[in-house]
């Protein structure tokens, strides 16, 4: 028994080593495919695990719109067209809780963890975040790097998908086209921007791999071996390798 435990520790501990190597690998070749120019690191959702992976390696300089709420492909892309006159209508917020406010026209539980409708404190927050995103991608001499976590796990991220029950549907089985026309309009204000998805399952067998990179996007799919909150990863190990993949974009 001891030799048989032994055994299984050891292919843990050497598979563990592989993933880790694997990551730093990654983050290598992220580093690689920025070159040397300085990139502004931006999230862009789904949930909060971009922004938070983004903060906790030193990759997160200011506050933006998508940091902290739920979104999609297409609730980005209609608030950017409509310069977040829709976002920021106080008409349209409407209150949870102290803490939370939904949005009647994109997602039921939009603003999940600060609530502009509390204070004037909280609303200006959003103004000076989207002022602040909207001068970046109209100033041309800047590279922004779009970060974005892709939710395909429905059923593990309710509050996610329960919110789309307004104007906008539910994503599902999404890939890179999903994104295309956001992309395509984020290109057209300003042309030093590139994206990062990282296409996200968890308490599976834990994997990662590069499977697209070109000079426009880098598409990374991630299965973590443990839970993820819809914030941070539980496992270390997971939290070990997501966090050399960011620290790729240093």
């Amino acid at each position: 028994m001891k030799k048989l435990l032994k055994g299984l520790l050891e292919n843990t501990l050497s598979f563990n080593s592989e993933i880790l190597l694997k990551s730093t690998e990654a983050g290598n070749k992220i580093n690689e495919w920025l070159s040397d120019a300085n990139y502004v690191k931006v999230s862009m959702g789904e949930n909060c695990n971009s922004a938070w992976y983004l903060k906790e390696t030193g990759n997160k300089d200011a506050s933006y719109p998508y940091d902290w709420i739920f979104s999609s492909s297409d609730i980005v892309k209609h608030s950017i067209t409509d310069k977040f006159q829709s976002f920021l209508n106080k008409d349209m917020i409407v209150q949870i809780n102290d803490n939370r406010a939904g949005h009647s026209l994109y997602h039921s539980n939009l603003f999940n963890h600060k609530n502009p409708l509390k204070s004037d404190e909280d609303y200006n927050y959003y103004e000076r975040a989207v002022k602040r995103f909207l001068d970046l991608i109209n100033d041309t001499s800047k590279n922004i790097l779009f970060v974005c976590t892709v939710i395909q796990e429905r059923e593990k991220r309710p509050g996610w998908t329960n919110g789309f029950n307004k104007e906008y549907n539910l994503p599902t089985n999404q890939n890179i086209d999903t994104f295309t026309d956001t992309m395509e309009l984020i290109k057209s204000i300003n042309k030093n921007v590139k994206f990062i998805f990282i296409n996200q399952f968890t308490e599976g067998k834990l994997n990662l791999e590069i499977e697209t990179i070109n000079d426009n996007y880098l598409w990374i799919n991630f299965c973590s071996k443990g839970k993820n909150t819809g914030v941070k990863y539980l496992n270390k190990i997971d939290d070990k390798v997501i966090k050399n993949i960011y620290k790729g974009m240093n």
